[in-house]
């Protein structure tokens, strides 16, 4: 029987970046669709691009870790990074995370994944989002595909 584990929610916080990018570079590179090895350094510069852009930043904590984010660009209805270290899966921490996304986009959002991301695809289907489209990554090519919660 799996161990029910307490999850904890929150605002990121400044002193909280370098663990954040980790845990984003640590979850992205064991996907199943990860497109190579993306440099540490990339995760933590691209963090406070877009926490100065529009990124509303949420934290997942098991015993006082932090082992999941969430990633909201909220005026835009997007969902837009959510990982969770691949210790921490399948415990209720992307559910937790994804739910805070409900809760916060209550209109709905749309969200982006790897087309070969079978795991996180299968994830947001049980999760009750709607494959919206198909296409590539804006920057690096790769297939793409758009889901929806609420969207119409």
């Amino acid at each position: 029987m799996p161990v029910k584990v307490q999850i904890e929610c929150r605002t990121a916080h400044q002193n909280d970046l370098d663990t954040i990018a980790q845990v984003w570079h640590d979850s992205a590179a064991s996907s199943d669709a990860s497109p190579g090895v993306v440099p540490l350094a990339e995760f933590r510069a691209r963090i406070n691009i877009e926490l100065a852009d529009a990124w509303t930043l949420t934290v997942a904590l098991v015993e006082g870790q932090i082992v999941g984010l969430l990633a909201l660009k909220i005026a835009d209805g997007v969902l837009d990074q959510l990982f969770v270290l691949p210790s921490a899966q399948r415990k209720g921490v992307g559910s937790l995370l994804l739910k805070q996304a409900m809760d916060a986009m209550p209109a709905g959002f749309t969200l982006r994944t790897a087309s070969m991301n079978t795991g996180a695809r299968s994830f947001y289907e049980r999760m009750g989002l709607t494959l919206v489209s198909e296409g590539h990554h804006p920057r690096q090519g790769y297939p793409i595909c758009w889901y929806g919660w609420n969207v119409r």
